[in-house]
């Protein structure tokens, strides 16, 4: 990735100001992120599977897969202006395995920069206040967004982060029972489909669902210690 640099040094002394500037150019190795799962037929997941990821041929990195089935492959590095493909590969002793159903028992996968990913975070909080909606999960296009095989969801104080593709999306916030402004789906630049470009930070979904308050108004704290009703309290 090509980056641009520029420095400005400005000197003042008895009276006289100069600056000068340099720009220089710099590069940074493109990392990315490969994840996926392998399932039985009824979509159970499966322990302890060894993944093998190729590049030409050549094993570059392996790992096994976890209680759900699901492997990660961190730091690949690639080409982005070209894009690079690999080859990933699950083996095990008794197990046949075979690719989205195909007769292939690898799958191949790009990286390029088609397939880059923003980070969106914000918060999710009821309308008109800054109490926060937790446990509300995240729809892009049509599809919950999981993480190591469980739904993404708010935190305790409403707040999210998520990694969207580089590519048109709708993204959706939902929870049962609850009704969000705008059907809970996030615009951007007025749009409900978008294309990220850059992190977007800040974002805010509004809950509308309507909650009841119920308390008392209580003549001093020996009236607060009566019993409900019949006039007691």
């Amino acid at each position: 990735m090509h980056y641009e640099y520029t420095v400005t040094a400005r000197y003042a002394c008895n009276g006289i100001a100069s600056s000068n500037s340099a720009t220089a150019e710099g590069w940074r190795t493109t990392f990315g992120r490969i994840a996926g799962h392998v399932t039985l037929a009824d979509n159970s997941g499966q322990k302890g599977i060894i993944v093998t990821l190729t590049k030409d041929g050549t094993p570059v990195l392996q790992t096994t897969t976890d209680t759900s089935g699901e492997f990660v492959f961190e730091n690949v590095e690639y080409d982005l202006k070209n894009g690079t493909s690999f080859i990933i590969t699950p083996t095990a002793q008794y197990g046949q395995f075979s690719y989205n159903n195909s007769s292939s028992g690898a799958a191949t996968v790009v990286l390029s920069a088609e397939n880059l990913a923003y980070r969106l975070t914000g918060r999710a909080l009821y309308k008109h206040s800054t109490i926060p909606v937790a446990d509300a999960l995240f729809i892009l296009n049509g599809d919950t967004i999981c993480r190591g095989g469980q739904p993404v969801r708010t935190g305790t104080d409403g707040s999210f982060e998520l990694l969207v593709p580089r590519q048109p999306v709708t993204l959706q916030i939902a929870k049962q029972n609850h009704t969000f402004e705008g059907d809970g789906i996030l615009e951007v630049d007025g749009s409900t489909t978008f294309t990220p470009t850059k992190p977007i930070d800040g974002i805010r979904f509004y809950d509308q669902t309507k909650v009841r308050l119920v308390g008392r108004v209580a003549g001093g704290t020996e009236q607060q210690k009566l019993k409900h009703g019949f006039g007691l309290g």
